[in-house]
């Protein structure tokens, strides 16, 4: 998304993407592929909202095996001795 959208590419000080300044305004970058980094930003905000929806779907099984089920599977998965 960032080499796409011009920006570059920099990890831990090594530059594996160089940036693509405007040549009018060296201030912006300048898009080295739009519809890639259109794509690219799209799905990085997608991906984001299923990992939340993923967590916190997990966190209500945990606590409705806990309360409703009234189960062990919360004590196990803290490492605490059940039986």
């Amino acid at each position: 998304m960032s080499a796409a959208g011009g920006r570059g590419v920099f990890i831990f000080g090594w530059q594996l993407f160089a940036a693509n300044p405007d040549p009018v305004n060296p201030a912006k970058v300048v898009a080295i592929n739009e519809a890639v980094a259109s794509a690219a930003s799209s799905a990085h905000s997608i991906i984001g909202w299923v990992m939340v929806i993923a967590i916190l779907a997990h966190i209500a099984g945990a606590i409705k095996h806990h309360h409703i089920f009234k189960n062990d599977t919360l004590l196990r998965m803290k490492g605490k001795e059940v039986g």
